[in-house]
């Protein structure tokens, strides 16, 4: 049972999800207005044209391998629930689809909706947590 932001008590799950996503959903929200713009000029190096020709260039199985292997192997598991160590052990069977998938990636400049999960935990800041307000978050984003 928690207290909603109109301030009524709820123990309806239904009704505790919806009024969970609607207090993140106003606290990340932006009002979309801005106070103070910011103009950035000459802060950065031109880029030579070998850079600028990397940029465009498509993504090489070694680039995609060493991301692999800098991923620590437990750390945590990705949408599909495999760690990154069933990838690195298994790289010689899975680096074609996991290459190609990349490089899909790029080429399209889309990805799959499941790859950008949010996983929310609530921790409560006090003994009882009443209301959501109790409530600190901990974003583990997939």
């Amino acid at each position: 049972m928690i207290k909603l932001s109109d301030g009524n008590w709820c123990d309806d799950a239904e009704r505790m999800k919806a009024g969970v996503v609607n207090f993140f959903r106003s606290l990340f929200t932006s009002s979309g207005t801005r106070e103070t713009v910011w103009t950035v000029t000459n802060l950065f190096a031109p880029l030579s044209d070998v850079d600028k020709s990397r940029l465009v260039s498509t993504v090489t199985e070694e680039e995609v391998r060493r991301v692999i292997f800098y991923m620590d192997p437990l750390k945590a598991p990705e949408i599909d629930r495999i760690h990154a160590m069933f990838y690195q052990r298994n790289w010689t069977v899975v680096k074609d689809s996991v290459v190609n998938f990349v490089r899909e990636c790029f080429a399209t400049q889309e990805l799959p909706t499941a790859m950008n999960r949010t996983m929310l935990v609530l921790i409560p800041k006090v003994a009882s947590p009443e209301s959501l307000h109790n409530l600190g978050q901990l974003v583990y984003a997939r």
